[in-house]
């Protein structure tokens, strides 16, 4: 996964001064007994692996110089330096493949494939870690303090089970659908935008800019694991009564608030999924975590596939993009110079 944001110094630095802790000497053992000739070593023992963190990405300045709208006009700012910059309720790395000028229609398939596949191992790792989907759900990034190191190291540890172990934008990278510069310019819209907002946070509320900034970055990469976990219960209205009947155990007047749910077709539209899942989670509350995983689980069986779970189709395009298609790498149009550039720059 690319690498994740460096947390503010000042929280860097609460946690480099925590106490150390003192050490007493232990009492002297006893007389060894004798050894066998030969003991094997012992394995060693696995390191602890630190929790990530969100990450701001870099802005670079050695992109060929193709242009592209700024990634807040697709959510309505015009002018980052007055106006309030707006957020997304989509990850940015997915959001960033629209303005990239060197993404084309053409690569959209592809893309979509790598999407589709994400989504299901983020449904299983919801289903793995139901209770940490539910608590972030209910509000955990919203409720802890960020300038508390010991309650940001806990949210870090609650909320790692739902981090993918890398970005969208690396994945896509790391599977060759996109070209080290396309991944590049996704960063670096990425990180212009990150950098707007963040100026606009210190601009506006001063005061609470750096925790604003933190939360923000805590959601974006938590966006994924919710959108799996709404998708799944949005999904689950469509099969309602085969889905209730394959959990054990639900209470007749949970049952009846469940099977109320059915409709007759899921519409994949992101403005409508949350809501359409927050009835279920009102009409599932009463029953028991392990209900609830075998809900989960008969949503993905009930599938054809398992593994393609419906997603909505990614925008890679807008009004005034230009790119074209030729030898496996978009490109933007009239731009011969800068074209011989990113190819250059692909074969670093």
């Amino acid at each position: 996964m690319s690498p994740r944001i460096a947390l503010p110094s000042l929280l860097l630095s609460a946690f480099l001064s925590a106490s150390a802790v003192a050490q007493v000497a232990p009492p002297p053992p006893p007389p060894a007994e004798p050894e066998p000739e030969y003991v094997p070593p012992p394995p060693p023992r696995p390191q602890p692996v630190a929790p990530k963190r969100p990450t701001r990405e870099t802005v670079t300045s050695d992109l060929p110089p193709f242009p592209y709208p700024p990634l807040w006009t697709f959510c309505g700012t015009e002018d980052p330096r007055v106006d309030d910059v707006c957020t997304f309720e989509d990850n940015l790395h997915f959001m960033a493949l629209r303005p990239n000028p060197t993404i084309s229609p053409g690569m959209r398939p592809k893309i979509q494939q790598v999407i589709v596949a994400r989504r299901a191992r983020l449904e299983q790792m919801v289903i793995d870690n139901l209770k940490a989907a539910e608590d972030v759900d209910g509000g955990l990034v919203q409720e802890i303090q960020i300038a508390d190191p010991i309650a940001l190291q806990e949210l870090l540890e609650s909320v790692k089970p739902l981090n993918p172990p890398t970005n969208l934008t690396q994945e896509l990278k790391n599977r060759g659908i996109i070209s080290n510069t396309q991944a590049r310019f996704n960063n670096q819209i990425i990180g212009e935008y990150q950098k707007a907002y963040g100026s606009y946070l210190r601009r506006s509320d001063p005061k609470n800019s750096t925790d604003r900034f933190m939360r923000s970055m805590f959601k974006d990469s938590l966006i994924e694991s919710m959108q799996a976990f709404n998708g799944m219960l949005h999904e689950s209205r469509g099969a309602m009564k085969e889905i209730v009947d394959s959990v054990e155990g639900v209470p007749s007047n949970v049952r009846g608030k469940l099977l109320a749910l059915q409709i007759d077709s899921i519409e994949i539209n992101p403005a409508l999924i949350s809501a359409s899942a927050e009835k279920v989670k009102l009409a599932w509350r009463p029953l028991s975590p392990e209900q609830k995983t075998a809900f989960l689980k008969a949503v993905r069986a009930h599938r054809e596939n398992p593994d393609f779970p419906p997603v909505p189709v990614v925008n890679v395009e807008h009004a005034n993009k230009k790119v074209i298609q030729s030898d496996g790498v978009a490109k933007v149009m009239d731009n011969s110079e800068n074209i011989k550039k990113m190819k250059e720059d692909d074969q670093d």
